[in-house]
């Protein structure tokens, strides 16, 4: 049984040798804005080796550890960006015969909405920009309801 055990070894060892040896992974930084989905993906190229098992980690806490399929394509879908989301990732992936880990940076950027009046939720009242413009309206409104007024009762 020993001698079993340690031919297996040299098997497998050969074997991690011999195959796979220019494997590699590409996980990209990414730049992205808050409130939109994303997909991190990841690429192992190599020949003659398969996946076996892979995880996505953030911050060092674990997101996903799944068996693999064999794949050399890998993504993390998130539904909707929030600044939590920013930071430092990594993944890991055992091969068949190596195991690989790249860590990678998604970089997020708020969502610009300067000069779109928008209700304060908070107070649940219109910005400042939005109510000068409701009174600069009113004003040319009232304005040209006078002038009509006056001009219908010049005529009379």
């Amino acid at each position: 049984m020993d001698r079993w055990c340690l031919l297996q070894l040299i098997q497998v060892l050969l074997i991690t040798s011999c195959f796979c040896k220019d494997a590699e992974l590409d996980c990209p930084d990414i730049n992205a804005t808050v409130g939109q989905p994303l997909n991190l993906n990841c690429t192992v190229t190599c020949e003659d080796c398969n996946s076996i098992v892979y995880k996505w980690k953030k911050d060092n806490k674990t997101l996903k550890h799944e068996n693999s399929t064999g794949q050399h394509q890998f993504y993390y879908p998130i539904q909707h960006l929030s600044m939590e989301d920013n930071g430092t990732y990594t993944f890991w992936v055992q091969l068949n015969t190596d195991s690989l880990t790249k860590t990678f940076s998604v970089i997020l950027s708020e969502n610009k909405t300067e000069n779109i009046p928008h209700l304060d939720t908070y107070t649940g009242d219109y910005s400042h920009n939005h109510k000068v413009a409701v009174i600069f309206v009113a004003i040319l409104f009232a304005t040209a309801l006078a002038a009509s007024i006056g001009y219908i009762y010049i005529e009379k």
